[in-house]
């Protein structure tokens, strides 16, 4: 699987399929009670990294640049470790353009931040935040008589 990844990239349907096989393995396998909370915690504690950087950004193009919502939702959801939505809000036109350019540093920073984040962990903030959706759903799911 490692060189799948290495040599097609982590998105190839060749390397999909070798991720996939090597999950059925996996699945006949029990975790011990401490292995499975560390491997939640570790999910947890990355999901809440992105949390934080997502909020200061929302917080900062919406609250601060008066940003339609709307519109940050439009640019930055799929975009979330990219500067492009960044230059494209900059060069606009709209009235919130000049005030975003105020946040330029800060909200830069935050999207390198979400990078540090997919690059530590090997997944985008779209796939960490699908695998936390399922957690939720699963846990919810486990409590539920």
């Amino acid at each position: 699987m490692e060189a799948a990844i290495n040599q097609y990239g982590r998105y190839d349907d060749r390397t999909k399929a070798s991720i996939e096989e090597l999950s059925e393995t996996f699945k006949q396998f029990r975790l011990v009670p401490k292995q499975f909370d560390r491997l939640v915690n570790e999910m947890r504690q990355t999901m809440d990294k992105v949390r934080t950087q997502e909020r200061l950004v929302m917080r900062l193009c919406v609250d601060q640049a008066k940003m339609p919502k709307k519109t940050f939702v439009q640019l930055f959801a799929g975009n979330e470790s990219s500067d492009a939505w960044i230059d494209e809000a900059l060069s606009s036109g709209k009235p919130y353009a000049e005030r975003v350019a105020r946040y330029e540093e800060d909200l830069r920073r935050c999207v390198q931040k979400l990078k540090i984040i997919e690059e530590e962990t090997g997944l985008s903030v779209e796939r960490i935040k699908d695998i936390s959706r399922r957690m939720s759903i699963g846990e919810a799911k486990s409590h539920r008589p």
